[in-house]
């Protein structure tokens, strides 16, 4: 078989130079910002989605006890916390203002993250379990911080420090 060039018709067609703007499609001006915004947008979603990838929040509760308070972490949290050990933030809430909104406070310093957990049972407060997400006999991860909060339960939101404005 003979190999014949494409669209052999239209090149036959054009007899001068000039009349290559009919068969050439040229990508006008108005076309660019169109195209400059979706190069915009996808670079949007790609630096969205590497900071979303890298973020953290944890919702869980914690008991304030002599300066310490320690918080319990799920099990499927605990590698995510783990490897943002040193970047780690976290705020403390309690309903305690009269008109039912929360107060909120943070914790300054991380003292430990357990490398081990421990077994929710019997010993530990019920509303605590309960405030923290967690039903008894559940796994979990403490982790501890430093705190000038008077004792008593709060709920927490372990975080990336940089994440939250």
């Amino acid at each position: 078989m003979k190999d014949k060039l494409y669209r052999e018709n239209i090149a036959k067609g054009i007899s001068a130079p000039e009349k290559m703007n009919e068969y050439i499609k040229i990508i006008r001006f108005h076309v660019w910002p169109v195209v400059l915004v979706t190069i915009l947008v996808l670079t949007g979603i790609i630096v969205l989605m590497d900071h979303l990838e890298n973020s953290l929040y944890v919702f869980t509760a914690g008991e304030a006890h002599n300066g310490i308070l320690t918080c319990y972490i799920q099990e499927s949290d605990y590698k995510n916390v783990m490897s943002l050990k040193n970047e780690l933030a976290v705020i403390l809430t309690e309903k305690k203002n009269t008109d039912n909104t929360d107060k909120v406070y943070g914790a300054e310093k991380l003292v430990e993250i357990a490398d081990k957990p421990v077994e929710l049972d019997e010993t530990y407060d019920s509303y605590l379990i309960h405030a923290s997400g967690f039903y008894g006999f559940e796994w979990v991860y403490t982790a501890c911080w430093q705190t000038d909060l008077p004792d008593g339960v709060y709920k927490v939101m372990i975080f990336r420090d940089g994440d939250v404005h």
